[in-house]
């Protein structure tokens, strides 16, 4: 998935050897139906995308993750979109660019792009799925990674572990233990944000400072707006804290594009426990954030 997976088990230790060949198991499999660069599930959908062919039978797993991703995109209004994957071709922002000196799409091209972005032309029937329009691609990368890890959760649960933490690319999922970590600045690493405390749960953070192209000396982020099909330059980070780490993964990457009144009423709409960040400006926290206390900003 393009990324590092740490665990911290707390286990006997040949219990805790076939846990970690459990985690691997679940992460191979994800990465098998899910991935967007080698043969999967959804390059299968992607390739047939708008012919006669374009429903395609997928297996639970993926189904699971397709049905979040189109409710999370629509309860977001389209702030998220799985189908985001023609756009980070056209700019550049694919996996196989980072971290190359890259000149932006023109606007014609990203209008073109973006064009192709419609959850809505998303069709999930039984164990079937494929999009309408030819040229529309899937990308799970802001979402399957959180689905791992409430099948890693599970798994370790089912296999008696009595307390794990778990970070999958900067994504934590905590059980059965106290984890406090600390949220800095991406744009500026000396500017302690908020400190945050697990005892149980997800918590995920979008931010553009991992991964992102260089162009006349600046970068561009990974992170585009579905809607306008740029790189978002206002918002510092979204953190999302909830109980499934799939659904903390992917509303972080729908509030990361909010802005002002938006944020909360997204976010206290579905009553999310998030923080949002925009450059220079003290965190705002959403009203389940402030009832939970999970995170708190720094003085």
């Amino acid at each position: 998935m393009g990324t590092v997976f740490i665990a911290r088990l707390y286990c006997a230790e040949r219990l805790c050897d076939s846990s970690f060949e459990a985690i691997v198991e679940v992460l191979a499999r994800i990465d098998r139906l899910m991935s967007v660069y080698h043969a999967s599930e959804i390059t299968g959908i992607n390739a047939v995308a708008g012919s006669k062919a374009y429903l395609q039978p997928v297996s639970p797993e993926t189904r699971d993750v397709l049905v979040a991703a189109h409710e999370i995109a629509r309860l977001s209004e389209g702030l998220f979109d799985p189908t985001v994957l023609p756009l980070l071709k056209a700019q550049r922002l694919f996996r196989e660019d980072f971290p190359v000196e890259v000149s932006p799409a023109g606007r014609e091209a990203v209008l073109a792009a973006l064009s192709l972005v419609d959850y809505r032309e998303l069709v999930i029937k039984d164990h079937l799925a494929g999009l309408r329009r030819k040229g529309m691609a899937l990308d799970l990368g802001a979402i399957a990674k959180g689905y791992s890890l409430d099948l890693i959760t599970k798994k370790l649960k089912e296999l008696q572990i009595s307390a794990f933490v778990l970070n999958f690319g900067g994504q934590l999922a905590v059980f059965g233990v106290s984890e406090t970590t600390q949220i800095y600045d991406p744009l500026t690493p000396d500017r302690l944000l908020a400190t945050c405390t697990l005892t149980s749960g997800s918590l995920s953070v979008s931010a553009q400072d991992k991964r992102f192209v260089m162009h006349a000396g600046k970068r561009r982020g990974h992170l585009l707006n579905p809607k306008t099909g740029e790189s978002e330059d206002k918002t510092t980070l979204a953190l999302v804290y909830h109980s499934s780490a799939m659904q903390a993964d992917g509303w972080s990457t729908a509030l990361f594009f909010s802005h002002g009144d938006e944020f909360r009423r997204l976010a206290d709409g579905q009553k999310i426990a998030a923080l949002h960040v925009t450059e220079n400006n003290a965190p705002v926290l959403s009203a389940a954030m402030q009832k939970s206390q999970i995170c708190r900003p720094a003085r």
